[in-house]
């Protein structure tokens, strides 16, 4: 259906890459720590998680041969496209 990045998931938990890529270069040649609202990063986790629901339902269609949902999963993908095409 849609293609899923892991790089929201590396947000989610306290690790050293999360940690490492919100360090800086200061003016004085030291490291600062940029603590302030990521915006982008919190789209994209929210884009992630919107499409891995849509893909859930789609494999549970599949699976258990749920056809009754086709076309509200259609409408869901449809709305998902709306929302996020910016």
């Amino acid at each position: 259906m849609f293609r899923l990045t892991t790089y929201p998931l590396g947000e989610a938990h306290s690790t050293a890459g999360a940690m490492f890529s919100r360090l800086e270069a200061s003016e004085d040649g030291g490291v600062t720590f940029d603590a302030g609202a990521q915006h982008d990063r919190a789209t994209d986790a929210l884009i992630a998680a919107h499409n891995l629901i849509l893909n859930t339902i789609d494999l549970q269609k599949e699976h258990f041969k749920l056809q009754q949902l086709e076309e509200p999963l259609k409408q869901c993908i449809q709305d998902f496209m709306d929302i996020w095409k910016g």
